[in-house]
């Protein structure tokens, strides 16, 4: 072999390195709880003991090297604490001269057996030389199991991969919709165990239906496909949403345990369709103004009022639609006199929805408010009197336009200083930003 065949072969061997050990990486290392129940038609506890013992010295050293899952055998213990235990059924048929021990690898918290060997040997009158015949059959019969660490997880098939798909992208806020988990398959590609649990979270809505554990929702394997119902939050920002899904170590049936590592995750838009909101007027302005018989007349004017309007944001472009009224109140003084007078004033808006370049959404809005002439009722002593309203705040013709940009923020507000009092003032009110996840 030359030196450029020799360099080839090291960087293929490094390659396969990288592979193998990024391959391992996937693989879930659980830990495993074995014991050993009493052997069935054994004579007595010593028999049993001692055919135990037979198969456990083999079993504990293979535990021992186990690496993933990590493997203890251990003295029989309550069951429910257990993941595996060993069965077995022993008969010593005197008349025809053999002994036959069988022992079966069982899962009891589902009811299946993992493995299953058999064990002879020649039936002996004496203890001592059945003892002795019986041990290497039964060596011979344990190493049938072994590697445990590989029988278990070819059994087990632990949950390391799966497709995620949501029923549909975009959602709507508060919409509940289907995401669809299958091809659920262990490091190897092989379908998962039925009873192996997945764990799934999301990272802004809520997995609605599920078994509550730890504040994850579990779901049994079963097929290879589970349905998992995802509830997007209330609110109207754009969101992204992430729905992750997880495996477990814990494998019965009574609840799914711990997550272990993430498997899996889709990413897909909270995005509303319209958003209901309102613009509220909150209007302070005083005004020196000359009345039509040249007396000056000194007013406050009150403007106060909310102003519904609908954003449609898949509208192209997005728009903005309202109409609504607000109520005007006039008080002050001519002269030595005390005036004060009330009005409504119709509005109405429109504009379009534009992104900033900080990704900010605004409301670029132009409103129109129209105000009938209304009287002012003037009190001198015992005397009044009415004069016509000039409609001192919004123009001499009762009309006005304002152009404003907003950002879609709940509470956002415009304040333009005018005359005395506190100037004109407009608040976005946004309902459905308040108190969203």
């Amino acid at each position: 072999m030359n030196i450029k065949q020799s360099i080839l072969m090291l960087f293929a061997l490094i390659l396969l390195f990288v592979f193998n050990d990024s391959v391992m990486a996937q693989k879930t290392c659980c830990a495993r709880f074995i014991s050993s129940i009493p052997v069935s038609g054994a004579d007595n506890k010593s028999q049993s003991d001692i055919l135990i013992g037979y198969w456990e010295e083999v079993l504990i050293v293979d535990a021992i090297a186990s690496e993933c899952p990590t493997i203890d055998i251990v003295r029989m213990g309550k069951l429910e604490d257990l993941d595996y235990v060993f069965k077995s059924n022993f008969s010593d048929n005197k008349q025809g001269g053999i002994c036959t021990l069988n022992l079966q690898l069982y899962d009891h918290h589902h009811g299946k057996v993992v493995k299953e060997a058999q064990a002879m040997w020649k039936y002996e009158e004496t203890a001592g030389s059945m003892y002795r015949r019986a041990a290497q059959p039964i060596h011979d019969m344990a190493k049938q199991f072994m590697p445990l660490s590989k029988t278990l997880s070819d059994y087990e098939r632990v949950p390391e991969s799966c497709s995620v798909d949501p029923e549909k992208d975009p959602v709507e806020p508060d919409e509940t919709i289907e995401v669809k988990i299958s091809g659920i398959k262990d490091c190897e590609g092989r379908a998962s165990a039925d009873f192996q649990w997945i764990l799934v979270d999301a990272k802004k809505g809520e997995i609605v239906n599920g078994d509550e554990w730890s504040g994850y929702k579990g779901f049994q394997v079963g097929g290879g496909a589970v349905n998992v119902k995802h509830k997007a939050p209330k609110g109207c920002k754009k969101e992204e949403e992430i729905v992750f899904v997880y495996n477990s170590c814990w494998q019965k049936p009574e609840h799914p345990g711990l997550t272990k590592n993430r498997i899996g995750d889709t990413t897909f838009s909270i995005e509303p369709k319209v958003i209901e909101a309102f613009i509220e007027f909150d209007h302070e302005v005083g005004f020196i103004k000359n009345a039509p018989d040249g007396v000056k007349i000194r007013v406050t004017e009150n403007i106060k009022g909310m102003v519904p309007i609908t954003i449609h944001l898949k509208d192209k472009p997005p728009s903005i639609k309202g109409k609504g009224t607000v109520a005007s109140k006039d008080y002050g003084s001519r002269g030595g006199c005390t005036i004060s007078g009330s009005n409504k004033v119709a509005v109405t808006i429109a504009g379009v929805v534009k992104e900033t370049k900080n990704k900010e959404t605004q409301l670029l809005i132009r409103y129109r408010g129209k105000a009938p002439p209304h009287e002012l009722r003037t009190v001198c002593g015992d005397k009044s009197f009415s004069v016509l309203n000039p409609n001192m705040a919004i123009g001499n013709d009762g009309e006005f336009v304002g152009d404003f940009k907003f950002l879609l923020e709940d509470g956002f507000r415009i304040h333009i200083p005018y005359g005395t009092g506190r100037g004109w003032n407009y608040i976005l009110n946004v309902p459905c930003q308040r108190g969203s996840k």
